[in-house]
């Protein structure tokens, strides 16, 4: 353990005397294979942006290199649009790993659109389609999205996540019903609107705690599919598919005819702007797999059991670096402002001796 602690430091050192950064050590995602999307919500940045109303917007950290679309950016954020007089807001607040979450404040005016975070689908569907989860169409068998919610009784339907596709069907449904009710799973198949491929409405979730909430749906397993919904990494409730897995769900193609805020986003329906989600969510993950118990768990437990992540944030990272090399004591709060780049690789640069005399040692 010592020596992979070492070494991981090293590449970490490393990394930041080449590149005066430690982008390439931060915002690792704790569970991989056929990522989609991966939010981590730690920062909001404000360049490159493209959407009208768009004042912001989150990277994605899934590895999947999306880069700009024509007309949005992966996780722009919008605040309601030029004609809203008393628009919501979205702003980073506390999270569960790393520097933030993403935090909803809609405004109480229905008049008013909501606010949401785009993740372009139609991007995705036109540029990226190997990404989307389907069956069918790229021979993938599943399809899987887990998130950490911390939300507002607001006495309505509330949206994590929405898609719709291009031939008008709402593809899924990842949402909190009504009252505390039930967390919420329905996927449906593209094309002629609503069939159903997997539905789970039950278990129900706590207000203004958070909760981590899960879903996997493996195509193969069985006649007609399997679903499985996780709460706290707890297996809920099961739910035999219908069979309807040509498409499973689809294209995120959205209907511009129909004006649709986007074709895959977090916080609001498509199109008529409701079940706005009102709270937090925080490391947001989609996956054209079935994701395992087993992945759940690392999910809900947040450490993914690194053995370089010295002050237990979810990272291997610049704190974790000044703990070693720097000598703080006590270490820095995890989810604290990492040093400027520069200062770390000056630090690298004062102990990458040190780390290669004891990782020979080793």
């Amino acid at each position: 353990m010592l020596a992979y602690f070492r070494s991981n430091l090293m590449t970490c050192a490393l990394v930041a005397v080449a590149a005066f950064a430690t982008s390439d050590c931060l915002a690792q995602p704790l569970v991989t294979g056929n990522l989609t999307y991966y939010l981590d919500f730690d920062e909001i940045l404000t360049s490159d942006l493209s959407g009208a109303g768009a004042t912001g917007r989150f990277e994605d950290e899934s590895g999947n290199d999306y880069g700009l679309a024509s007309s949005n950016e992966i996780g722009e954020i919008h605040q309601g649009d030029s004609f809203d007089t008393t628009p919501g807001v979205l702003a980073l607040g506390a999270g569960v790993r790393g520097g933030g979450a993403a935090v909803f404040n809609q405004s109480t005016d229905g008049l008013d659109l909501p606010v949401y975070i785009n993740l372009d689908g139609k991007h995705i569907t036109n540029n990226h389609s190997d990404n989307l989860p389907t069956s069918g169409l790229n021979g993938e068998s599943g399809y899987s999205i887990a998130a950490w919610v911390n939300v507002d009784d607001i006495g309505g339907d509330q949206s994590i996540f929405q898609t719709r596709a291009a031939g008008g069907d709402f593809n899924t449904h990842f949402q909190l019903q009504n009252g505390g009710g039930a967390v919420r799973i329905t996927m449906r198949t593209g094309g002629a609107c609503c069939t159903t491929v997997a539905d789970s409405n039950n278990s129900a979730y706590s207000f203004d705690v958070w909760n981590h909430v899960a879903v996997s749906y493996d195509a193969s397993e069985g006649a007609t599919g399997m679903l499985r919904k996780y709460i706290n990494g707890e297996l809920v409730d099961t739910a035999a598919g219908t069979g309807n897995n040509g498409n499973l769900v689809g294209d995120w193609g959205g209907q511009e005819a129909l004006g649709d805020f986007f074709a895959a986003g977090i916080g609001a329906v498509e199109d008529s702007g409701g079940r706005r989600f009102e709270g937090s969510i925080d490391e947001f993950y989609v996956f054209n797999r079935a994701i395992s118990a087993a992945d759940v768990a690392t999910l809900n437990a947040l450490d993914g059991d690194d053995p370089a992540d010295i002050n237990g944030d979810g990272f291997v990272d610049g704190l974790d670096l000044g703990i070693v090399l720097g000598g703080w004591n006590p270490p820095p709060t995890p989810g604290a402002a990492v040093p400027e780049p520069a200062s770390i690789a000056l630090l690298a640069l004062s102990g990458l001796s040190l780390l290669i005399t004891r990782r020979k040692r080793s």
